[in-house]
């Protein structure tokens, strides 16, 4: 008798892979989106002004833009 060992269901660990996939996913084109807003304006405010700085690119994830911008 086996005592320790390990039996995984394979329908559970796909489940839990495709789950994964799907956040990934999601989270991640969320966040390209966002960080493209930041770039077309770090882009556009360099345009006009000298010196801008590359803390720009991260504006709309801040002041409660991120969810807007979404």
């Amino acid at each position: 008798m086996e005592a320790w060992r390990n039996e995984r269901n394979t329908g559970e660990v796909l489940a839990f892979l495709m789950l994964f996939f799907v956040l990934y996913k999601g989270i991640g084109s969320f966040i390209k989106k966002t960080l493209s807003v930041g770039i077309a304006r770090a882009i556009m405010e360099n345009r006009y002004q000298k010196n801008v700085m590359i803390r720009r690119l991260f504006a709309p994830f801040g002041n409660h833009k991120f969810i807007h911008l979404v």
